[in-house]
């Protein structure tokens, strides 16, 4: 409804007819009306219990038909599975529009839904012994070496070094 000068618009009034004190509860049955309202709430990104509240149907009983063998329950069932499929299909595209723009989210997209293959993993192999330390060791000497100008330590220290790397690599075969 419009709103007019001065006035709010103001929303229709729903009728709603409760049942007698005491009558009998009438148990909801499977539409095509219901299942079709039903699914457009699921591909609508809703969860399976607010589909089936939003309809007035209890989460309990709905939870019931999609384990239910026969139709019209297995054709419930494959709309249930499809329509929880739209809203992912949704975002992806979302995602993508998006990552035309800003390579971050394609890169990002890829982390969280290939992450086998994009998300960042540690490849290096555990060291078994500390390489680094070892060359830092070398250089440490051969630095000593220049300031004390004595080039026999600079020979000393290539052979420590070959030295300390084969007793290492020794050491490793052994374990």
């Amino acid at each position: 409804m419009k709103a007019t000068k001065g006035r709010q618009a103001r929303t229709p009034k729903t009728r709603v007819k409760l049942p007698r004190p005491g009558a009998k509860i009438k148990p909801i049955e499977l539409t095509e009306d219901l299942t079709r309202r039903i699914v457009d709430a699921i591909s609508s990104g809703a969860s399976l219990a607010t589909a089936s509240n939003s309809v007035g149907l209890d989460p309990a009983v709905f939870a019931r038909w999609l384990r239910e063998p026969g139709e019209p329950y297995v054709t419930l069932q494959g709309l249930v599975r499809a329509a929880l499929a739209s809203p992912e299909i949704a975002m992806l595209t979302a995602a993508m529009l998006g990552a035309e723009k800003d390579p971050r989210i394609a890169l990002e997209f890829l982390k969280v839904r290939y992450g086998d293959r994009y998300a960042p993993v540690d490849h290096r192999a555990p060291a078994r012994f500390d390489y680094g330390a070892v060359l830092q060791r070398v250089w440490e000497e051969r630095r000593q070496a220049e300031v004390e100008g004595a080039s026999h330590l600079k020979q000393i220290s290539d052979e420590s070094a070959e030295a300390e790397i084969e007793r290492l690599r020794e050491q490793e075969r052994a374990s």
